[in-house]
């Protein structure tokens, strides 16, 4: 008699999950004994809609859930110290470190200031339509917003100096680009290959001298437009 197929592939010693059959459906609940979930360990599990994580799991790699369009909900045990879930987003208990933005998340994100780090492919699959990032990112990484289909607007802080590739391709819906400085420093910012969707949108339609990103034009952001000259 031929053995079932497990779902899940896992260390020698069982406490590591290492991959996942891509096929995998409907809620996982991770095994007892696991405490990590390695690099891409359920990446591209597109039928997944919801993981269970128990009070054991103490690491969990930025990129375990890449690419897992239907998880609409995340589930971590109150037990568990490292993480937690906050508006159907998995972070760190620190909140310095993002996981996982569930597909039940929609309308306008906020990227909280705390973290430290954003993982390529954050967005990808979400139903966020517009995204708020902190003034004290010098650079946004690649692949960030990629495939972000519903993505409308995007407000980039006077911080930013560069933005890699793929950060913004396949964001097919992006109209808006909210700036914190002037037109002369967005041109002096390094945008890379396949970021189309960005540059046509900010053409279009890019709204200059917000500085604190609250996007009200006021005398803060002239306080702040002086310091950053003063720095520069």
């Amino acid at each position: 008699m031929a053995m079932e197929a497990q779902p899940i592939e896992l260390s020698e010693d069982g406490t590591t999950i290492v991959g996942c059959a891509t096929g995998v459906q409907g809620t996982y609940t991770i095994p007892e004994g696991v405490t990590t979930v390695a690099y891409g360990a359920f990446e591209n599990c597109i039928y997944l809609t919801e993981i269970v994580i128990p009070a054991g799991v103490t690491s969990i790699d930025s990129t375990a859930f890449k690419g897992c369009s239907a998880l609409e909900k995340i589930t971590v045990d109150s037990a568990n110290e490292p993480y937690q879930v906050v508006d159907g987003v998995l972070y760190s208990k620190d909140m310095t470190q993002i996981i996982k933005i569930s597909a039940s998340v929609e309308g306008e994100f906020v990227i909280p200031k705390s973290l430290q780090g954003l993982p390529a492919g954050l967005f990808e699959g979400t139903k966020i339509t517009s995204v708020v990032i902190p003034d004290h990112y010098t650079s946004i990484r690649n692949s960030l917003f990629e495939n972000c289909t519903t993505l409308e607007s995007v407000t980039i802080p006077v911080s930013v100096r560069s933005i890699a590739y793929n950060c913004f391709n396949g964001c097919t819906s992006l109209k808006t680009v909210y700036y914190g400085g002037t037109e002369r420093m967005w041109q002096r910012i390094g945008v890379s290959i396949n970021n189309e969707p960005l540059t046509a949108a900010a053409k279009a339609c890019i709204v200059n001298g917000d500085i604190n990103a609250d996007r009200v034009i006021n005398s803060v952001d002239v306080a702040a437009m002086k310091a950053h000259i003063k720095q520069n």
